[in-house]
């Protein structure tokens, strides 16, 4: 007994790890399900309990195998043949009138069942880090079984098990939606879940033969059409989503599973579908491939196969044997004879390669065929664009049906297909002329400007998480839209290209899709064939759209995102406080002229190329298209846009040469030669120019290099200068002391420049020094001559300009605006636009009491910073930001501003009068925009005392003509012609001072007698006295009243 066990537990292995009570619990209820009727032993008969039975194994799956995470439940019912011998006939029977008389409760058996066959057929998709030990006893055995399972629904003699699943979803399909409740929509999806799990089984390399046909992908096309499945299905994509909303995911995964790895083009037209080969054309096919040329290799003969074999040592003492008499007559002969019969086989890098949904192509009957065929097109037909809409609102809304990625890819894999079938059928004039071709507005949905929102963002987030099979469904969908667009554009029809147009608009206004194509690119380095052709094709078709279709539009305009600008860098080199001061920041995206070879310059990287190398190296197992898309991206970069350095390598040299070799006698590869062959002449003739190429062509050539080599020269690169940071102020009403608080506590806050408080101490001692020494000379000056006294007395108090360490310790000062509002608080100014000239200036209008002043606080709260105001505000709060103008020039006069957050231009550094260069009353041009943040006359603030003695100050320098507007000849004295230019002045003052007189005196007397009155007005009043015009004035005094001859002749 224990011999039989043993010898099925070899046969049977991890079975004998079960539990033997749950072992034998489960055959107890499978054994009670019924069996054969001891009448008529081809008769299956029922179990008194048969539903009762069929839960308790519901329950045992649910409870045993879901919860605890693992496989003993379902290992035990694939030994006990359930399926195939109960399950299977329970629904075959189900159907008939005499059994659904015999047992009324037929409906919730065969649903049992239902429940039953999909936990059994789910997907075992189990990963390293999921798998248990459990799993790994039991998954190879359940994997066969499921095998079996579809082999059994499938192929039994009945031929209606399918058909009896989707009877128990009429009902709850009949209801209406506001009538439906949750479980009907369960058994719906139930039944969609079991045509899911069966076109997911695929058959297993152990199999027979027999095994492998009867769970094949033609032949489960071919059940589904025979038992109505096609239609079921058709039912549910033609009612959603007004109907069948919660159904439209696993909906389209079954479309998914149906349409995998079918070549949807090769079967457009179901009559020229040729049968595919038999096992036995195949023998044959290999026979004729065997009349062709012999193979060039000359066999062995018996005369040099035995003989001669020589012996030779290494240095490192290995020995290597060889045969033949050639050996014997040179040594260099036999190592040579010895290197050449060593293979050299690339190793295989598998980092990024992992198993593909996209596998091999499935090869279907024509039966199968012409079945899928007519049911993709009914479904494009009944609403396929409505599944697709309601799918991708459903990733969108992240809703409880979406799980992963998965679903997202499966949206846009099966989306590509349906557009590629669409493509093929307007390809073809016959199915068109027909009216079987599928129109756009049967795929409107999948055009639409969210569906690329979803797109992207899917290709991005599945790149970040280096899933590739979902980049590749991407890529694939992406392809078949611009393919799609292109035709339509090139149709007849103004509808299709005014959408096309559109479309087009939308997909190339966003510069991002640029960068997202270009990463694409980049991850195709190191990856699968399948991978490679699906990211090379869509780069090229990409590329040549958007070429076309920048050509045709010469006005385009992409949006693009902003350049940090020179104000945001210096914010980013200055502290990291300065950046919480509350600033506006500007957009971050703005549009521009599109420019195809800036967008083309991106492709020539050393990455994007490697992709298509990579692509190129599997030459012998693509066909020529492929090639040929391959050779033309090489021609853009090395012919078009003379890009050449980054070929002159050892592997694109080996590579290009091998390709020739290879098509050299194949038809449709003349690119190919003639590409190499200009490739070839530029190579030498570039190295006949640069024969330091000879070394770099065994290296990766950097940027610098690379540059180097393409032009003889280094790349020259132009130091941008640093801008002014933002300019920090106080609002007017703050006090003298809370604003040296403040900035002294954001200084000692800020990491940098805390230790600036020191220096600045000392800059404050020297400069109040040097003012007690400037008066000091001045007391004694009033003990000195009246001549040298006199000479002191006219003499300003000069300004002290503080100058820095070294540039370092400027370019600190220059880059924070904390020391900037704490010297300006203190009395200081800013001198310079720039790094270079930045200097604080103390003007001679802060007196030496006041600085001592500001001195004091600045020690008082250096030892005893403040956290917060007296009131408990925020010391941020109180600060305020002043946005700086685009031109420097602005910039200079928006940074000399003062504390008081006034824009007045006239606020500018006062220097001594020695450096006056230009005159202070030089006018400047108005800008016609006006300024943000000017204040109006209304809302200007009054000034405080320093402000104003700073403003009179101006004033008065504005009434002082510079040196530069003084011309030479003004030098020049003529007594004479002044005197008489100061009479007529003088004579023309006092005729018109006389005018105005009489003509106030006339109008007097005139009003007296009642002259110059006027009718009086509709509303009752006269109008009064009028201002006497010019002309009335001169007339006047040239009649003589009161005037003289001299008066008018001067007035004249």
């Amino acid at each position: 007994m224990q011999d039989s066990e043993q010898q099925v537990s070899n046969h049977r292995p991890g079975f004998e790890k079960i539990d033997p009570t749950l072992n034998s619990r489960i055959r107890w209820l499978v054994s009670a399900l019924g069996g054969p009727s001891p009448e008529s032993p081809e008769l299956y008969v029922l179990g008194d309990d048969v539903l009762g039975c069929l839960r308790d194994i519901k329950r045992w799956l649910k409870a045993y195998d879901e919860k605890l995470d693992r496989l003993d439940v379902a290992r035990c019912l694939s030994e006990t043949n359930m399926v195939n011998v109960d399950l299977m006939e329970i629904l075959s029977h189900s159907s008939s009138s005499r059994d659904s008389a015999r047992y009324p409760q037929y409906n919730r058996i065969s649903l049992a069942c239902v429940e039953l066959l999909v936990p059994l057929t789910w997907p075992l998709d189990k990963t390293e880090i999921t798998m248990t030990l459990n799993h790994h006893w039991h998954i190879a055995t359940l994997r066969r079984s499921q095998v079996y399972y579809k082999k059994s629904v499938l192929a039994h003699p009945s031929k209606s098990i399918l058909k009896a699943c989707c009877v128990n979803a009429l009902p709850a399909m009949m209801t209406p939606t506001s009538e439906r409740s949750s479980r009907d929509d369960g058994v719906i999806r139930l039944v969609l879940y079991l045509f899911r799990n069966l076109l997911q089984i695929e058959h297993v390399e152990e199999e027979s033969d027999d095994v492998r046909e009867g769970v094949s992908r033609s032949f489960t096309i071919a059940s589904f059409n025979a038992q109505g499945i096609f239609g079921f299905l058709l039912s549910v994509i033609s009612g959603v989503p007004e109907n069948f909303e919660q159904q439209d995911v696993i909906t389209l995964e079954v479309m998914f599973h149906l349409i995998q790895g079918v070549n949807l083009e090769s079967f457009v037209t179901p009559n020229t579908v040729s049968e595919p080969l038999h096992r036995g054309d195949y023998l044959s096919q290999m026979l004729q491939g065997g009349e062709g040329p012999k193979s060039t290799i000359r066999s062995q003969s018996r005369h040099n196969r035995f003989g001669t074999t020589i012996t030779f040592q290494k240095e490192s003492g290995q020995r290597a044997v060889l045969s033949g008499h050639s050996v014997l007559v040179d040594e260099g002969a036999g190592l040579q004879k010895l290197d050449a019969s060593k293979k050299w086989r690339k190793p295989q890098h598998t980092g990024k390669k992992q198993a593909s949904i996209f596998g091999a192509e499935v090869h279907l009957s024509q039966s199968a065929q012409e079945s899928l065929y007519h049911f993709l097109l009914n479904a494009a037909h009944c609403g396929f664009s409505a599944l697709f809409q309601s799918v991708r609102k459903a990733i969108e809304r992240d809703s409880d049906r979406i799980v992963g990625t998965i679903n997202s890819t499966h949206l846009f894999y099966v989306g590509g297909a349906m557009i590629r079938f669409s493509r093929s059928l307007k390809q073809n004039t016959n199915e068109a002329t027909d009216g079987g071709c599928i129109g756009f507005g049967e795929l409107s949905s999948l055009f639409y400007p969210e569906t690329f929102i979803v797109l992207f963002r899917h290709i991005r987030e599945c790149i970040e998480l280096k899933s590739w099979d979902d980049v590749q469904a991407g890529c694939i969908y992406f392809t078949q839209v611009l393919l799609a667009v292109s035709e339509m554009i090139q149709s007849g029809s103004a509808e299709e290209q005014s959408v096309a147009q559109n479309t087009m608009d939308k997909v190339f206004y966003e510069e991002t899709l640029q960068e997202l194509m270009v990463s694409v690119l980049r991850s195709g380095c190191g990856q699968t064939v399948q991978y490679l052709n699906t990211v090379t094709e869509m780069i090229h078709v990409f590329l040549r759209s958007l070429e076309r279709y920048s050509r045709t539009n010469a006005n385009m305009i992409v949006k693009s995102k902003r350049k940090l600008s020179a104000r945001n860098k210096g914010r980013a080199n200055s502290s990291a406080s300065d950046d919480d001061m509350g600033e506006p920041r500007r957009p971050s995206v703005a549009e521009r002229q599109f420019d195809f070879l800036q967008c083309e310059n991106k492709f020539l990287s050393q990455p994007c190329l490697e992709a298509f190398l990579d692509f190129l190296g599997y030459y012998k197992e693509i066909d020529a298209s492929q090639v040929r898309r391959s050779i033309t991206f090489l021609h853009r970069i090395f012919v078009k846009r003379e890009a050449t350095i980054g070929f002159y390598s050892v592997r694109i040299i080996l590579l290009l040469h091998s390709l020739a070799k290879h098509t050299e006698k194949l038809p449709n590869y003349d690119e190919v030669g003639t590409f190499v062959r200009h490739f070839s002449k530029q190579l030498v003739r570039k190295l006949n120019e640069c024969p330091l190429l000879f070394v770099e062509l065994l290296f990766q050539k950097p940027t610098k290099i690379a540059y180097f080599l393409q032009y003889g020269r280094e790349r020259e690169v132009q130091a941008r200068r640093t801008r002014l940071p933002p300019v920090l102020y106080f609002p007017t009403g703050r006090s003298k002391d809370t604003q040296i608080a403040v900035a002294v506590s954001l200084v000692l806050q800020d990491d940098k420049c805390h230790d600036q408080l020191a220096w600045i101490e000392s800059v404050c001692n020297r400069a109040i020094g040097e003012r007690d020494l400037w008066q000091k000379d001045a007391s004694v000056s009033q003990t000195a001559s009246p001549t040298e006294s006199l000479a002191l007395q006219t003499t300003e108090v000069p300004n002290i300009f503080v100058r820095f360490d070294d540039s370092k310790h400027a370019l600190m000062h220059f880059l924070s605006s904390r020391l900037q509002l704490l010297m300006k608080v203190m009395g200081f100014e800013i001198n310079g636009r720039d790094e270079s000239s930045f200097a604080y200036v103390l003007p001679n209008i802060v007196s030496a009491a006041t600085f001592r002043e500001n001195i004091a606080l600045l020690l008082k709260n250096k030892n005893a910073p403040i956290s917060q105001l007296e009131d408990g505000e925020s010391i941020l709060s109180c600060i305020r930001t002043q946005q700086r103008k685009g031109t420097r020039e602005q910039e200079g006069r928006n940074h000399d501003n003062g504390g008081d957050g006034n824009n007045d231009s006239d606020l500018s550094p006062l220097p001594s009068e020695g450096d006056f260069d230009f005159p202070d009353n030089l006018p400047e041009k108005k800008s016609r925009r006006r300024e943000k943040g000017r204040l109006s006359s209304q809302q200007k603030i009054p000034l405080g005392e320093d402000e104003v003695r700073e403003r009179r100050e101006r004033e008065r320098r504005k009434g002082i003509k510079s040196a530069v507007y003084i011309a030479s000849s003004d030098d020049d004295s003529d007594a004479e012609r002044d005197r008489e230019f100061f009479e007529k002045e003088q004579s023309l003052r006092d005729a018109m001072s006389r005018a105005t007189i009489e003509a106030l005196g006339d109008q007097h007397l005139g009003g007296d007698t009642g002259a110059s009155k006027k009718r009086p007005s509709a509303g009752g009043l006269t109008s009064g006295p009028k201002r006497p015009k010019i002309s009335q004035l001169n007339d006047r005094s040239s009649d003589g009243l009161g005037g003289s001859t001299e008066s008018s002749d001067a007035n004249t």
